[in-house]
């Protein structure tokens, strides 16, 4: 039988107060219970070789996963930490760390630029797939991006 609360030690009290608290801590910042973000492409899910990223409200992917999917050829400038995207007549750059790209020379404000982690770079998908005739949608209670490609 449990013992009333009056009658327990006070660290034992506290032990399981902390506890508690780190409980709610946990839930109220959702780490408990994020879900990770999906992203189909055409209603197939995309799957990728490294983690997605979400930054800001920005999900980044992979590039080599993503331009793979898009269909799209990559060529990198180590000098200029550039990366150039092209399939049929589009044309997309992007810097490394630079928050502006250009579609076909014209600028594009980015809400986040591409990145390196751990070796591997992360391009923002909303750009790369619009930039690249793809509608991109997001549904937050599947926390799911659709990217449908034009027929």
């Amino acid at each position: 039988m449990k013992q009333p609360l009056s009658q327990r030690s006070p660290q034992g009290f506290a032990a399981t107060r902390r506890g508690a608290l780190f409980v709610l801590a946990l839930a109220a910042s959702g780490v408990a219970c994020a879900q990770a973000p999906r992203v189909c492409l055409n209603g197939a899910p995309l799957t990728t070789t490294h983690p997605l990223l979400e930054q800001a409200g920005t999900l980044l992917l992979p590039m080599r996963d993503l331009c793979a999917a898009l269909a799209v050829q990559v060529k990198w400038f180590a000098a200029e930490r550039k990366i150039e995207l092209q399939r049929g007549d589009r044309l997309v750059e992007l810097w490394i760390m630079t928050p502006v790209a250009q579609v076909n020379h014209d600028p594009v404000q980015l809400a986040l630029p591409p990145l390196v982690k751990e070796g591997v770079t992360y391009l923002p998908l909303r750009v790369v797939g619009e930039a690249f005739g793809c509608a991109v949608e997001w549904d937050a209670t599947p926390r799911t991006v659709a990217l449908t490609s034009a027929p």
